[in-house]
């Protein structure tokens, strides 16, 4: 999955002022309306083994308001799913308010109950914040936004292998793009290094082989690069 294309398309959302979510879809283009689903895919996968605080608070929301616009707040704080307990709702509620997220915060941690899987109190159904979350779209929509933006770096960043000076060195890239130098012709992978400004290129066989490693690299689908001649790109 190209993370870097799903900002491209999250910021184009933006930029026409258009809203999603994750039960509706994204914007007005076809090709970007499952943005959030994409996100959420991806941020999955990336981080199976451990999940940061910040990735378990995307997901959690993502399910919540899902969950609401599918089936009703209910079937999220009840538990159906077996993703959110009442402890998980917890933690993510603690991390929203410690992180300046209160507007979401509030709402969603005010029908969290400490009851058996799917079996939420009827005397408590009036705090499932239903009406909330289809008067707040926008205010959801801001959270996805924000925290997508804010861990961008972390996000699309990837680790590959290249061979510099004849030694085998692992780098962390935050981005890869290719280039054509105008004076030679010759085709780059441009690499740069997270943070760092500089970057480092892989000299290419042609404009096909660049921009097919570029997909590869941005897909995570290729990480061992000391096949390609790489130099510091000064």
């Amino acid at each position: 999955m190209d993370i870097e294309g799903l900002y491209q398309g999250l910021r184009r959302i933006q930029a026409r002022g258009e809203l999603g979510n994750a039960y509706g879809g994204c914007g007005t283009v076809e090709e970007e309306s499952n943005v959030l689903v994409d996100f959420f895919e991806c941020i999955m996968e990336k981080y199976k083994d451990s999940m940061p605080l910040w990735a378990e608070a995307f997901i959690q929301i993502f399910d919540w308001q899902f969950q609401t616009f599918h089936e009703g707040a209910e079937s999220y704080y009840s538990n159906f799913y077996g993703n959110s307990e009442y402890a998980t709702i917890i933690r993510i509620a603690d991390y929203l308010r410690e992180n300046g997220y209160d507007e979401i915060g509030k709402p969603y941690v005010s029908a969290a109950v400490d009851c058996e899987r799917y079996k939420y109190p009827k005397e408590k159904t009036h705090l499932l914040p239903d009406d909330w979350m289809n008067e707040n779209e926008k205010t959801v929509w801001n959270f996805y936004v924000n925290i997508l933006e804010k861990h961008a770096d972390e996000l699309t960043m990837k680790e590959v292998d290249v061979k510099l000076d004849g030694q085998v060195v692992q780098l962390k890239i935050r981005r890869a793009f290719h280039s054509r130098n105008p004076l030679t012709s010759r085709y780059y992978v441009n690499l740069m290094e997270a943070g760092h400004e500089r970057g480092i290129r892989l000299c290419c066989r042609g404009r096909e082989d660049a921009e097919m490693l570029t997909k590869k690299i941005r897909e995570g689908k290729i990480t061992d690069l000391t096949g390609y001649p790489a130099e510091w790109n000064q």
